[in-house]
């Protein structure tokens, strides 16, 4: 317990240390790589150099107030550059981010007026890029400037501080303008997300801004708009009564002074009316700009009666015109649908009739023709179910034969090989006596000390024993086309020339003769089977194959002295102590493709043969 506390503390202090250089560390490289940043800022141009300069100012932000300015003012001259208001995406991201930073110092440094024109600027550019986090920033900058409008914050900016003096009225009528574009902005943006009711604020604060500037065709414009979102609402009374209430109060404001009485209005036509209107809000706009303010508001009064009496009539006349043509509409309509009834009565009838007629005669014939077909139809079952109780007994017979067709086919050519079976199989359409002469390879193949090696296996132990023998050995005469007519316990008969590939039928036995040696050796070498010798021999000659037996039995046969040469060849690697011998036949069809040096040569003569053979030895 006494060194348990130190070593604690020890530990602890280390991992704290340990935590501050790696934050010490990461501080470094962060710094390092802005540094490194602000060296390639004349290496960069475009969106490249927007980027860069909308991270060093975040960069310094809380490091170095002078330096994040001046980087964020390049960010934004850049950004007013690089915005061509369409639909660029990786642009105008980096041109939000410029004015989102320039909009967060002018807003920290009380410079409101500045910070409305950088929410507009957004704006503009939020409508194209259409992301979640700028409109969401834009929505907190909107909010904010309209709080600092309402409570007359924008007048504590450098711009009116500087300016307000003066009094100035173009000045002051550009401050103004920027809170109506904030106050539409805002409208604009809770009408399209169907948020009627804060739209119908907006747009009366903007009627507010437009009454003082005196622009009365925006300001009946967006009385219509306030009427219509109550519409949209389905608040029809609502909107009906807020058109009635600015008809009434905008005629409650005349005053004695006007040089017109509401009454001389009534009577007279709407293209008076008009003409009128624009009299009076021509007049009102010069005696604004003669600075006479309360002339021109008087007579912008009366412009504002005037066109609230144009609206009314226009109004009315309009809906007169359409209620007339809706009603004779409506009478010609009626005509009309009545006159059409009644034929589509008539027709109605007598179709009704006729469909009466047709399906009486049409049910007369289907129930004489059901009637037939009913009796055929039992009739055709009958028979039906006899031929298929047949077809399914024949079926099932040809489905055995089928069977049984393959089961001896499989079984024959497991017993001979392929072309034999095949020949075999076509015997009936040549003939039981068919017979033909071809130019053949005959190839004998035995095993040497078969005898005394089976008397030491038993039965399971010797099959096993020839299967993996002969096996690779049948493999090898397939693969060179060769033909197996005999398989015997210690060895087996080859033909090569049955099958007629255009490759000489000699060169094929010769390359199955060295592959099976060339196999045996390598398999006693891996130990993969016991020791054992083999000796084989070749002859080439005309011989006779052909189907030998009886009705009960037949064998496809191949006769001829080639063959009995053949064996007797064999035989001879017993004398000479060899594995291979070819006849002079076989050698001299080979003599452009076999060394010379590989055999030898002797004369022998064999039983069943008065002349003397050439042969040739290959040398072990």
């Amino acid at each position: 317990m006494p060194l348990t506390a130190p070593i604690a503390k020890t530990a602890f202090r280390f991992m704290i240390l340990l935590k501050l250089t790696l934050c010490s560390v990461s501080a470094q490289t962060r710094t390092q790589d802005t540094l490194s940043l602000e060296n390639q800022l004349n290496t960069l141009y475009g969106v490249e150099k927007l980027k860069a300069l909308n991270q060093l100012s975040r960069f310094y932000g809380n490091k170095n107030e002078r330096k994040q300015t001046r980087f964020a003012r390049q960010a934004k001259n850049l950004a007013e550059q690089l915005f061509k208001d369409r639909d660029m995406p990786n642009v105008n991201r980096a041109v939000s981010t410029a004015l989102i930073h320039w909009a967060n110092i002018n807003y920290k440094k009380e410079k409101f007026y500045e910070f409305g024109l950088n929410v507009e600027q957004l704006g503009a550019v939020q409508y194209h890029l259409k992301d979640s986090l700028t409109q969401a920033i834009l929505d907190d900058f909107r909010s904010t400037l309209d709080s600092l409008n309402q409570i007359g914050a924008v007048k504590n900016g450098l711009f009116n501080r500087t300016i307000s003096s003066l009094n100035i009225a173009p000045l002051n009528r550009k401050a103004e303008n920027m809170k109506l574009r904030s106050q539409l902005k805002q409208a604009a943006t809770k009408e399209k997300n169907q948020k009627f009711l804060q739209a119908i604020n907006h747009y009366q604060k903007a009627i507010e801004i437009y009454q003082n500037q005196g622009a009365s065709t925006e300001i009946t414009s967006l009385h219509l708009k306030i009427a219509s979102l109550y519409d949209s609402l389905g608040l029809h009374d609502s909107g009906q009564n807020y058109i009635q209430n600015v008809i009434s109060t905008n005629t409650s404001k005349k005053t004695e002074k006007n040089s017109l009485k509401s009454t001389e209005l009534t009577g007279l036509s709407i293209d008076t009316l008009k003409r009128r209107s624009e009299e009076y809000l021509l007049l009102s706009k010069q005696f604004e700009g003669e600075r006479n303010f309360k002339k021109s508001l008087q007579y912008f009064e009366l412009y504002q009666q005037a066109a609230k009496k144009l609206f009314e009539d226009s109004i009315n006349s309009a809906t007169q015109n359409q209620l007339r043509e809706s009603e004779m509409t409506l009478l010609l309509q009626q005509k009309n649908i009545a006159s059409l009834n009644l034929e589509k009565s008539k027709a109605e009838n007598d179709k009704q009739i006729q469909l009466k007629r047709t399906y009486l005669a049409l049910g007369s014939v289907a129930l004489v023709i059901a009637l037939l077909a009913y009796f055929l139809y039992m009739d055709t079952r009958k028979k039906h179910k006899k031929l298929n109780v047949a077809y399914e007994h024949l079926d099932n017979a040809n489905e055995k034969l089928k069977n049984a067709e393959n089961k001896i086919k499989n079984l024959l050519k497991q017993q001979v090989s392929t072309p034999v079976a095949n020949e075999l199989l076509n015997a009936e359409n040549k003939g039981e006596s068919a017979g033909k002469m071809i130019e053949a390879c005959i190839l004998f193949l035995d095993i040497r000390g078969f005898t005394p090696m089976a008397q030491q296996m038993s039965a399971n132990e010797l099959i096993a024993f020839q299967n993996n023998a002969f096996g690779p050995m049948l493999d090898i005469v397939q693969n060179s086309n060769g033909v197996v007519n005999q398989l015997m316990g210690d060895g087996f008969m080859a033909t090569f020339g049955i099958v007629d590939n255009g490759i000489d039928f000699c060169e094929q036995a010769y390359t199955a003769a060295k592959e099976i040696l060339k196999n045996v050796t390598l398999r006693v070498e891996k130990k993969e089977i016991r020791p054992f010798e083999i000796g084989l021999g070749l002859h080439a000659g005309p011989v006779v194959v052909g189907n030998v037996g009886n009705q009960k039995r037949k064998q496809f046969s191949i006769t001829g002295n080639p063959v009995i040469i053949a064996s007797r060849l064999e035989q001879l690697n017993k004398l000479y102590d060899s594995s291979l011998i070819l006849s002079d036949a076989v050698f001299q069809r080979l003599k452009s493709k076999i060394k010379f040096s590989e055999f030898k040569t002797d004369k022998v003569t064999v039983k069943g043969w008065s002349d003397e053979l050439n042969i040739h030895i290959l040398r072990g």
